[in-house]
């Protein structure tokens, strides 16, 4: 069994297939932002890792690339200025990826709330609220740029 780092958090990984998959999710796709259900799981919100990999990118973007068969790839195609909301980077693979915020990627489960499984949601959320490092003020900001403050203030505002 061999010990790895990822997102910061010390984890084995007893058939290397993740970090084969991060490495080529790098290399073929160094303009997408991970989001949704990888996000979750990169942040730690989730422990089930998903079965394909959710990344945004720009609405022009070709979409043949992401028609491959593995790694499996579920494409978020989004305007520019939508794209770059709450983005950072990250040590991932062999360099730096962007991924959304813990913020943007909770405020997204919120606006796609019926994409993703109930049980997923309910957890995303749950761990959001008990996350000592959250940053509510971004959390806000977010919210209404992403047209979810009022999910933001009904379901998470009553926790905080």
């Amino acid at each position: 069994m061999e010990k790895i780092i990822h997102g910061g958090k010390t984890e084995y990984d007893l058939d290397g297939r993740e970090r084969f998959e991060e490495e080529l999710i790098f290399k073929l796709f160094p303009d997408a932002v991970i989001c949704l259900e990888s996000a979750l799981h990169y942040h730690h919100y989730i422990d089930r890792r998903p079965y394909a990999w959710h990344l945004a990118v720009a609405e022009n973007a070709l979409r043949d690339r992401f028609d491959i068969q593995y790694p499996v790839i579920v494409p978020y195609y989004t305007e520019p200025e939508t794209l770059e909301l709450g983005v950072t980077e990250t040590a991932f693979a062999s360099g730096r990826m962007k991924i959304y915020t813990k913020e943007r990627t909770v405020c997204d489960c919120l606006k796609y709330e019926e994409k993703l499984e109930r049980d997923l949601f309910k957890r995303a959320l749950i761990s959001y609220i008990a996350d000592s490092e959250k940053d509510i003020a971004a959390l806000l900001e977010i919210a209404k740029e992403r047209e979810v403050l009022q999910k933001v203030q009904n379901m998470i505002g009553v926790w905080l």
